[in-house]
């Protein structure tokens, strides 16, 4: 599983958010705010022991704002 900090590709937009799922779930992410694609500054690989550790929910990738 990957932990990923995204940004907005638009440059009058530009807001950041946190992801985390499967490489293939990075393919193509779009902004909550204006609907442009979201580009990724930074990957992690984030290990899992236990399915109750996986910090998933609906949707599959699960998308926030960076702090």
């Amino acid at each position: 599983m990957l932990y990923a900090t995204l940004i907005c590709s638009d440059p009058a937009c530009a807001e950041e958010f946190e992801a985390w799922g499967e490489p293939d779930d990075f393919d193509v992410l779009l902004c909550d705010h204006c609907g442009c694609v979201l580009q990724a500054v930074g990957f992690c690989e984030v290990k899992v022991t236990t399915v109750t550790e996986l910090p998933r929910g609906t949707p599959h990738v699960q998308l926030r704002n960076a702090a």
